[in-house]
């Protein structure tokens, strides 16, 4: 009987082992993928997102962070450097989330500077660019689909 459940549960997609952001996400790898394959469908019109994501180093002087942050945190940005689209995660605890939304501001501005007068709608996209707390990750999604990426990661597990 335990041997059907399981086959069952993996075929209807309900078990996994990558984790949830209740508890702690696994590999954010898959959370990409799945992504990138809504674009390539056109089923989203982000811009492709590059597979790994960015460095510590990175990390810490875009958004502004410590290590302490910086090491908990995964960013992916648009395979194009000519597209402003982002996905940032952030594994914090009650005592971060300001610094984490301190740290989006300090980035936002930065996207503002860089692109606001060299593309058009730069300021907007930047402006509606989605953020939020879903269990343990505080979460910045920029990008024209990402309400769609908000409603995903809303409803993965």
């Amino acid at each position: 009987m335990r041997k059907f459940f399981l086959i069952v549960c993996f075929l209807l997609g309900g078990c996994s082992t990558n984790g949830s952001f209740e508890n702690g996400i696994n590999d954010f790898t898959q959370i990409i993928k799945y992504v990138n394959q809504q674009i390539e469908k056109q089923e989203w019109k982000f811009g492709l997102f590059q597979e790994n994501s960015l460095t510590t180093e990175k990390i810490k002087q875009l958004y502004a962070l410590d290590d302490t942050i910086a090491s908990k945190t995964v960013v992916y940005l648009s395979i194009s450097s000519a597209q402003i689209n982002e996905i940032a995660f952030f594994l914090i605890d009650d005592t971060m989330q300001e610094t984490v939304k301190n740290a989006i501001i300090f980035r936002k501005q930065q996207l503002h500077e860089q692109w606001d007068t060299h593309i058009d709608g730069a300021k907007e996209l930047i402006d509606q660019a989605k953020e939020g707390r879903i269990g343990q990750y505080y979460y910045f999604i920029i990008g024209i689909d990402a309400e769609n990426m908000v409603n995903y990661i809303s409803n993965y597990s």
